[in-house]
């Protein structure tokens, strides 16, 4: 029986070597040691053992040949010391047998290295002289072993149930004797080249040959194979790879070149994949960097002699078995997302409907404010002490002091503001204790400096508060009306279709500004009113117009008005109904405003007949913070005995004289109103998007020179990228373009999104008021940001560059390559959005922000994949390269346009033909990893947008 001299299991023909080769050298020397030391002397003396000693030598040399016969067989399968040289193995996998070596069907001649011609049902086949096999009827291929028809299986035994042998000639193996030729296309090998395949489906194995010019040049033999089908689609693979040359051919050291080397160490696996019609892809795992998508073959021809109910039962393959793990993370990715927005989406609706079944809340009375002992420290500092207090509906309380008093501080712990440093005291409403979602809803806080979206009206800045504050129950005409109302109380009709405009844009005064910003805070009747310097920054005439607004508030509509002032004029200080006067941080005075006078005089500092009143209370501040290192006890308590006694007697009094509520009336009034939680319930989340989605439309369709920018520069850097690297060439030169191109592109994209923070910063400070005053949550102001942000200013003009420059660069006709080239663009142009969002949501200041962010960008180009190469990266700094997102987006975009492409050049009048798969995988670009690098660069978009979610949420906000 053959014994395969290519099938021997190496390691034993090694163990085996090794034990003659060892027992050889034992025994040999013991041999002749005997046969010329120790029978010698016999010998002499008696001639007649000679012939034992023949014996023992001609067994000697025995030995040694056999020896010599294992150590050869281990060589030349080694070709150790170039023993294959002198003794050559039977060629493309036949087996040696007695005398001659065993061919495969198709190959004779006594090693198996030339083709045969005829039939596979002559005995003895000829061998091929020169040109093309003159094949037998019925027969084809390039050694006559594909039948094609019916009656050239007669030469088959018939089968004993009388069933017909048929000649096979689709791709799915029956049996044990497919047999299809293919012709490599010019694209995937440049010389006119043919493969044959060999497939056993009883024993799972195959062997495959490349011929060149009717000569076979190396084959590859392949075991542990199965195969599947699906609709259109017939699949062999293996995962046991041998490989072997043809010694003397014209690939494996004859006249083109030598790839003995490389094919004779080839391992790994093998794919045969065929679509149903003359075109197949054969994949060997050791040529993927060459070949990544396989050696594209054409002219396919099938034929197996079998009997007709020799088909097998092939399981159908699932047609999504191509995704890869990659594939398969992001679908599941995206539709985890689905679900998650059509759940959301089902809950806002149902929160909805149930706001706007609520009934509308009543009109908040005044209320009444008492604090206790209010104390504030931040480290070792202590800003506010013990400050305590109380003021009624239909009063004006004002803050006053010198710098560094605590005005401001004071007037956040009324305000029931967060504050960083630690909070002491105690704050009642109407003498009850009063949560800060319910307080933050009952009152209105103005700050010291307002903010207005410049491109809008006051009509529209006061009617999104007006949409997002008031109850969803009210309809949309009486919200129309409480507008209408607030604008004739604060005297802006004249102005009320006027944009507001800023420091570039003209617009309405800064005094009609302060109310406006007053006004945002009528919109919902709130029983307290706070506000931070309303006078700052307002000439004399609209400062008095400012409090003269307030004043109407309190006296006309009875609402509780708490704010702190520097230094008012006489005219305005005669608006307070209250005075609270700090010192570092303590009471220097509390009590009605009229009573300041007599409470300098008694603490023996009388104002001057020719001072302003307002000017010595400061300066009597003034001299008590710096007559002590710290406002005694006594001041405290004087201030506050003269607060009540001057409440009893004057305040109270003076309410009786003008004809306003009794205190006994006004008791009465704040003890019969009572809070229900319910009834300050905040906007729904869908009328929340509504609003914030609407106004962010207005603003980006009022000032669309950002957007027109981008989207000219689009257009114009495309072109100019197009005409540059215009129609580059398959050729070494033209991917040195086609990299630059896609680099270039990607650079461009990414200094473009540095845009989003400074259009973060324009809007975050309003976001934080509006946010702290209850007008919305942190997610419809996410969402418009990245909807009004990343389509219009990221995606478009991405969009646009990618697909100019890619059709003048002529990348590729294929409208799939397209496709996923610029998927991949537009989501690389969001993410570089995303990512200087996240920078502006991190670090507040805009210049610093845009420094990192620019410094952060060029380090994501630099391990890109083209500045330096991915394979020499040393080793502890190799793992960057996996932070940058541009690494993969521009990973994906190379390989998409470069898989199949071939490089043909000449060097030195020599004419090389390469795939630009093997030039890039010197780069350390993986051509395979289109899959992956789109799962990663989806999976970064959503993780950018998580990171900005979560830093809006809990980064974005007040901090006092």
């Amino acid at each position: 029986m053959p014994v395969k001299l290519e099938k021997l299991n190496q390691q034993a023909q090694l163990d085996l070597t090794k034990k003659y080769f060892y027992l050889g050298f034992l025994f040999l020397p013991f041999f002749w040691f005997v046969n010329l030391i120790w029978f010698y002397p016999f010998i002499k003396t008696n001639p007649q053992l000679k012939p034992y000693v023949l014996m023992s030598g001609i067994g000697s040399l025995f030995y040694l040949v056999v020896i010599i016969s294992w150590m050869s067989l281990y060589f030349v399968n080694r070709n150790v010391w170039g023993f294959a040289d002198f003794l050559t193995p039977c060629q493309n996998y036949g087996s040696c047998g007695t005398q001659l070596c065993t061919c495969l069907p198709g190959f004779g001649s006594n090693d198996c290295s030339q083709p045969t011609c005829g039939s596979l049902a002559d005995t003895n086949r000829p061998l091929l002289a020169s040109g093309n096999c003159t094949c037998t009827n019925g027969f084809t291929g390039i050694n006559c072993n594909i039948c094609t028809s019916d009656n050239s299986c007669s030469y088959l035994p018939t089968s004993a149930l009388g069933a017909a042998n048929i000649c096979n000639k689709s791709p799915l193996a029956w049996l044990d004797k497919h047999y299809s030729s293919y012709a490599l296309l010019s694209a995937a090998f440049p010389y006119p080249a043919t493969a044959t395949f060999y497939k056993d489906n009883v024993n799972l194995n195959s062997v495959a040959t490349l011929w060149l010019d009717n000569n076979p040049q190396f084959s590859c033999n392949a075991s542990v194979c199965t195969q599947s089908q699906t609709d259109t689609k017939t699949l062999w693979s293996c995962s046991n790879l041998q490989c072997k040359c043809n010694k003397g051919s014209k690939m494996c050291g004859g006249s083109m070149i030598d790839l003995t080397g490389q094919v004779n160490g080839a391992k790994g696996d093998m794919s045969f994949n065929c679509d149903g019609t003359t075109n197949c892809v054969l994949s060997f795992g050791f040529l993927s960097a060459l070949f990544p998508s396989g050696v594209a073959l054409n002219q396919c021809v099938f034929g197996e002699c079998a009997n007709e109910f020799a088909k097998p039962n092939v399981a159908k393959s699932d047609s999504f078995s191509g995704l890869d793990s990659s594939g398969i993370a992001a679908i599941t990715l995206v539709c985890s997302f689905g679900l998650i927005c059509l759940i959301l989406l089902g809950y806002a609706f149902i929160e909805k409907q149930k706001k706007q079944q609520l009934p509308i809340r009543p009109d908040i009375p005044g209320v009444k404010l008492s604090y206790s002992k209010l104390s504030y420290v931040i480290g070792d500092k202590t800003i506010l002490s013990e400050v305590s207090g109380v003021v009624y509906p239909g009063q004006v309380l004002a803050i006053m002091g010198p710098s560094g008093a605590g005005k401001s501080t004071c007037l956040d712990m009324l305000a029931m503001k967060n504050k960083g440093g630690v909070s002491l005291g105690s704050i009642l409403v109407n003498d009850e204790e009063m949560d800060h979602k319910t307080f933050t809803t009952i009152s209105g806080f103005v700050d010291q400096e307002d903010v207005h979206l410049p491109n809008l009206t006051v009509r529209e800045v006061l009617m999104f508060s007006a949409s997002l504050r008031l109850p969803e129950s009210m309809s949309h005409k009486q919200k129309v009306i409480r507008v209408e109302d607030i604008i004739l109380q604060l005297g802006l009709s004249k102005v009320a279709d006027s944009r507001v405009g800023d420091t570039l844009t003209r617009g309405i005064s800064g005094g009609e500004k302060r109310r406006l910003s007053i006004g945002v805070e009528l919109v919902t009747n709130p029983a307290i009113l706070f506000l931070d310097e309303p006078t700052s920054g307002l000439d004399s005439y609209n400062a008095l117009q400012v409090i003269q607004a307030l004043s109407n508030l309190a006296t006309i509509h009875k609402k509780t008005i708490i704010f702190s002032i520097h230094q008012p004029n006489s005219s305005i200080f005669a608006k307070f109904d209250q005075l609270l006067l700090l010192a570092k941080g303590k009471i220097a005075y509390f009590g009605p405003a009229s009573g300041a006078i007599g409470f300098c005089k008694s603490k023996s500092m009388p104002c001057p007949d020719d001072v302003h009143i307002a000017d010595h209370i400061l300066d009597f501040a003034i001299d008590v913070s710096s007559r002590a290192s710290d406002v005694t006890n006594s001041d405290m308590d004087h201030g506050s005995e003269i607060e009540l006694r001057q409440r009893k007697r004057t305040s109270v009094g003076s309410q009786l004289e003008t004809g306003n509520e009794s205190l006994l009336v006004l008791r009465q009034s704040i003890s019969s109103f009572t809070f229900d939680p319910n009834d300050f319930t905040g906007s729904s989340s869908l009328n929340q998007l509504h609003h914030v989605f609407a106004r962010s439309w207005k603003v980006f369709w009022r000032s669309p020179l950002l957007f027109w920018s981008h989207l000219g520069l689009a257009i114009v850097l495309g072109t100019f990228i197009g005409f540059l690297y215009f129609k580059s060439d398959p050729t070494f030169g033209g991917i040195q373009n086609r990299l630059g191109a896609v680099f270039f592109t990607q650079s461009l994209l990414g200094f473009a999104g540095l845009s989003a923070i400074a259009s973060l910063n324009k809007d975050k400070l309003l976001f934080v008021r509006e946010r702290s005053n209850g007008f919305y949550g942190p997610f419809p102001y996410f969402l418009s940001k990245v909807l009004f942000d990343i389509l219009p200013l990221r995606i478009l003009p991405g969009f646009i560059m990618g697909t100019i420059s890619f059709y003048l660069i002529g990348f590729s006709s294929d409208p799939i390559v397209y496709c996923k080239y610029i998927i991949i663009m537009v989501i690389f142009s969001a993410n570089c959005g995303l990512y200087c969002l996240m920078i502006g949501c991190i670090i507040n200041d805009v210049s610093t922000s845009t420094l990192a962010a620019s410094i952060s960008l060029l380090f994501q180009m630099l391990f890109a994949g083209i500045l330096v190469n991915q394979v020499s990266i040393p080793a502890y700094l190799g793992w960057l390269q996996y932070l940058s997102f541009f690494k993969y987006a521009y990973e994906a975009c190379v390989a998409d346009i470069s898989a199949t492409l071939n490089l043909s050049d000449q060097i030195s009048g020599v004419k090389f033909v390469v795939p630009a798969s093997s030039v890039l995988s010197k780069f350390g670009l993986d051509v395979n990893a289109y899959n992956r690098d789109m799962a990663v660069t989806v999976g970064l978009f959503f993780g950018f947008l998580s990171i900005i979610w979560i830093l809006v949420k809990f980064n974005i906000r007040e901090k006092k």
